[in-house]
């Protein structure tokens, strides 16, 4: 008996149910396929009785459970006072090439020679897959799976990941983990009120002080995004004290990161939204607001450098703004979406046109912005949290703007036929240019450049 309580085997779960839903809980779990056995009661005595074969095995009291032992305390060693102002980078002379530059970027450039190796068509229900477009090799925000093929009910998977943040601030880089997972799920048509998340905990020497004071901060980001969103986090898993002993250099350990993944429930599959721009002469909208925030960005990694002013995520109007596209989304309004992330505005709008083998037009002076940026390249390469791309008809336009009155968000731009991408500002100047070609050779051949 002392095997059966002890093991450790793997996908399973214990759950609480009330004594008037034992009945549908089971029937539930038959229906589905899964197995599962009522092995106990809850009590008042606060003991718990094990029992073998009719006979006690344990009587454990709570009390000396969570009391009855010394408990371990541990140290926390917050980071120095870093410097506050950003770090500057020169100014690039062809802002489109520095694009360019930057969809090539390992962090950036198409995974599509790891993605192919997988098997990501089981039992023929994968709705939206990893690779989308009309060449079937731009980026999706997320994928889509129709568990039963005769309901067109889906699930929505989806991932958040930001782990150069935390080398400035631990809980900025949970954070921004967990709404990028939220948002992504959202622009492909999630519904956000049937969201949940898992957690996936990785860091260096457990014991180091510095690092515990991390892992706290990103529990901390944890904890109020369940707040915020009203996400639950249904599992998760930790893999810690991830470092190597170096003769030369000490020890070496990795960020701590937080992975977060997203599961949403989707209505109906067939309205399930992609990144890929759809028509010519659509009306492109920004919403969410753009800050100096290029803190960890992928832009300042392409300079070697880091920065200080890491993105800052505020969830309680994030999850205001994600209620708001879904709405728009419902209504059919959205023919396309797309969530910034890695490489900001430049790099998204950059795969959007790829994805549809379209150009775009924009007015870098219509991004909504919360502050001042007088650089353009400031401006495209921001990496602020909370920030999608919509795709909208012009037809629909007045319907859509009416469903986000109140709500940071701007037209920035239309989609054209001409498959050139161009920035201009003001609507005057060109800026910065890029055609579909051109953005889909720098993004599909930059794995190989680092691999080679």
């Amino acid at each position: 008996h002392h095997e059966i309580w002890i093991s450790e085997s793997q996908e399973r779960m214990v759950i609480f149910v009330k004594p008037d839903k034992v009945e549908g809980f089971m029937s539930l779990a038959d229906e589905i396929g899964i197995q599962a056995t009522v092995i106990g009661e809850v009590t008042d005595d606060k003991v718990l009785h094990l029992r073998y074969r009719n006979k006690e095995v344990a009587a454990l009291d709570m009390g000396f459970l969570h009391n009855g032992l010394p408990s371990r305390s541990f140290k926390l060693k917050p980071p120095g006072q870093k410097p506050c102002k950003e770090s500057d980078v020169v100014a690039p002379r062809d802002l489109g090439q520095a694009l360019l530059r930057l969809l090539g970027q390992i962090n950036v450039a198409s995974k599509e020679w790891v993605i192919r190796q997988y098997d990501h068509e089981v039992k023929g229900g994968t709705v939206l897959k990893p690779l989308i477009g009309t060449k079937h090799d731009a980026p999706s925000d997320a994928t889509v799976v129709q568990p039963l093929l005769d309901d067109n009910a889906g699930i929505a998977v989806a991932a958040g990941l930001a782990p150069r943040y935390a080398l400035i601030n631990a809980y900025a880089s949970a954070a921004a983990a967990i709404d990028e997972a939220i948002r992504n799920l959202i622009a492909v048509g999630g519904r956000l009120d049937r969201i949940s998340l898992l957690d996936n905990f990785c860091a260096g020497d457990a014991s180091d002080e510095r690092i515990l004071y991390e892992l706290v901060q990103a529990a901390k980001a944890c904890r109020d995004g369940i707040r915020a969103y009203g996400t639950p986090f249904i599992s998760g898993k930790d893999s810690l004290n991830n470092f190597f002993a170096s003769a030369k250099d000490g020890k070496i350990n990795i960020p701590t990161t937080l992975l977060i993944s997203g599961l949403a429930l989707v209505r109906d599959v067939h309205k399930t939204l992609t990144t890929d721009f759809k028509q010519p002469r659509s009306r492109i909208y920004l919403v969410g607001e753009t800050r100096l925030e290029l803190g960890g960005s992928e832009y300042l990694r392409m300079h070697k450098k880091l920065g200080t002013r890491v993105p800052v995520v505020d969830m309680k109007r994030a999850r205001k703004r994600y209620r708001r596209i879904e709405r728009a989304i419902r209504a059919a309004l959205v023919l396309a979406a797309h969530d910034l992330s890695d490489g900001g505005l430049g790099v998204a709008i950059a795969e959007m046109c790829m994805g549809g083998e379209r150009g775009a037009r924009l007015n870098l002076a219509s991004v909504p912005t919360a502050e001042p940026i007088d650089r353009a390249d400031y401006l495209l390469f921001s990496e602020s949290q909370s920030r999608l791309l919509l795709e909208v008809k012009e037809a629909d336009a007045a319907e859509f703007e009416k469903i986000m009155a109140g709500e940071a968000f701007g037209q920035i731009g239309e989609t054209t036929n001409d498959q050139r991408l161009v920035f201009t500002d003001e609507g005057r100047h060109t800026v910065a240019t890029a055609s579909v070609d051109e953005i889909r050779a720098a993004w599909t051949q930059g794995l190989a450049r680092f691999l080679d």
